[in-house]
């Protein structure tokens, strides 16, 4: 079995997880009842990014040293990302005089933690395989 079918193996029931869980989430907070917490909807939310946690524990276990140095390296330059955009968020919010942020932002800078995860591994990845 190759690298990539055995990753694919590996990560399938973690991402169906994943996946079914935000849409179930996602789903209950949208046609749930309005106006107060469905706090079903929100658990569901909030198990979705620790069934991704799981997916990358897994993940990193399978692979070899290149590949788990690879993934340590992305998450490395995703937590940097993801740190600086909550303290420019946190400083933006004491200057305006207000503590509240808006759930959309904190998701958004959640997404965009992952998404420089994923595009730094990609990068990571052609880059040293040119070498």
């Amino acid at each position: 079995m190759s690298r990539a079918e055995t990753l694919r193996r590996v990560q399938g029931p973690y991402l169906g997880a994943t996946v079914l869980l935000a849409l179930g989430g996602l789903l209950g907070l949208f046609l749930g009842p309005k106006g107060q917490v469905n706090w079903w909807a929100t658990a569901l939310l909030m198990l979705a990014p620790l069934a991704d946690a799981l997916r990358c524990v897994a993940v990193y276990r399978q692979q070899d040293e290149y590949g788990q140095t690879l993934m340590l390296r992305s998450a490395a330059l995703a937590f940097a990302g993801v740190m600086g955009a909550l303290l420019a968020l946190s400083l933006l919010s004491s200057a305006r005089g207000s503590a509240d942020f808006a759930a959309g932002t904190m998701v958004g800078v959640y997404v965009a933690g992952y998404g420089t995860f994923l595009l730094t591994q990609t990068v990571l990845a052609r880059r040293e395989a040119q070498e």
